[in-house]
């Protein structure tokens, strides 16, 4: 049984922390789509790519804002590091990258370098 004469009306009541942690790096894939491709024989090829993230981990992300951290390799001059800034994947402002393989064969591919996320 309950016995109102035991509660303080002006006690603040009690709260539950969250143990929710932020996500981190492993957290995110990234695979890059190809936005434009123009190659020129012998002499490479001029290629146009987009990330698009993929989230694996277990935190929600509509509590978070993150910057993610990808390295694209490839290009003729060597690893290109780009940063994307969201919520959630489907809200992450992105760029597309612009880059120059040495050869029609090059394989463009990217991986997530680190991930700093925010409580928003």
């Amino acid at each position: 049984m309950f016995d109102s004469s035991t509660v303080n009306p002006s006690a603040p009541l009690p709260t539950t922390e969250s143990t929710s942690v932020p996500p981190a790096a492993n957290d995110f894939e990234i695979a890059l789509k190809t936005v434009s491709k123009h190659c020129f024989g012998s002499a490479g090829c001029n290629v146009v790519v987009e990330p698009k993230f993929t989230y694996k981990g277990t935190s929600d992300l509509d509590h978070y804002t993150c910057d993610i951290t990808y390295e694209i390799t490839g290009d003729k001059s060597g690893p290109i590091t780009e940063t994307a800034t969201g919520t959630t994947p489907g809200k992450t402002m992105v760029r597309n990258t612009v880059m120059t393989t040495s050869s029609t064969k090059t394989k463009v591919a990217a991986a997530v370098t680190s991930a700093e996320c925010k409580a928003s």
